[in-house]
């Protein structure tokens, strides 16, 4: 089977109505931050520093608003009976629906680039940086997704896993030994700190852990869409 492309118009029209307004608002409210913040600095560049910060998580936060909700929406209404009524793959449905959402978030991200880029006078579109976006979109949207397919609150729980992520980081910059539970916490969590969109694409073992931790989130949440039965009324 193929991707129903016949529905693709249909979902860029409910994302673009739907979590499009938001992703809109966060795209323009990033553009403007970086393009007027100010950061004092003991080296010249500490506000493109920051203005890259401020790109890296509207990244992140537009994935999360573009997958958010994307399977557990339908299922907490019970809409899968009715989408799936026809031979459509709900495989390939939602992973069609993720794709769009991914295009989303290009577009949004690449705004902000280029308002960075233009201030910097630098150049910051071009093949590596879509390559960069998409492997954040991977491994987030891709998280998002599979968290979808079990809970309501996705985006919820993906965001308590990034700010733990966060928070383990500060904690090993201090000299706080991981211990145990840290090392297994640091293999359930998504690895954010080789996705920031200012850095060169990750290489080597660092692209392989990218790349494992992506593609099994996102083929578990095809999995689970396949193999877990549908019509099971609303979610909780």
């Amino acid at each position: 089977m193929s991707l129903p492309t016949r529905y693709a118009g249909w979902m860029t029209r409910d994302l673009a109505l739907g979590a499009g307004i938001p992703m809109a608002v966060l795209t323009v409210i990033a553009s403007l931050v970086v393009s007027k913040v100010q950061v004092v600095g003991p080296v010249g560049d500490a506000a493109r520093a920051a203005c890259l910060v401020v790109l890296n998580w509207t990244a992140i936060g537009l994935a999360l608003l573009a997958t958010s909700g994307i399977v557990s929406a339908d299922f907490a209404i019970g809409h899968q009976r009715t989408l799936f009524s026809k031979p459509v793959s709900p495989p390939l449905y939602y992973l069609q629906r993720w794709l769009i959402g991914g295009v989303g978030v290009l577009i949004g991200s690449a705004v902000v680039a280029q308002t960075i880029a233009a201030r910097f006078e630098g150049t910051a579109l071009g093949v590596g940086f879509i390559l960069r976006v998409a492997l954040l979109y991977l491994v987030i949207g891709g998280l998002v997704f599979l968290m979808s397919t079990l809970i309501r609150g996705d985006w919820v729980a993906v965001t308590a896993l990034l700010a733990w992520h966060v928070v383990l980081g500060v904690a090993h910059s201090m000299g706080m030994e991981r211990g145990p539970i840290g090392a297994v916490l640091e293999i359930i969590l998504p690895p954010r700190h080789l996705l920031s969109l200012g850095d060169p694409l990750p290489t080597g073992i660092d692209l392989v852990q990218v790349l494992v931790y992506g593609t099994l989130v996102l083929f578990g949440a095809l999995a689970m869409l396949r193999w877990r039965p549908l019509a099971r009324g609303a979610r909780q």
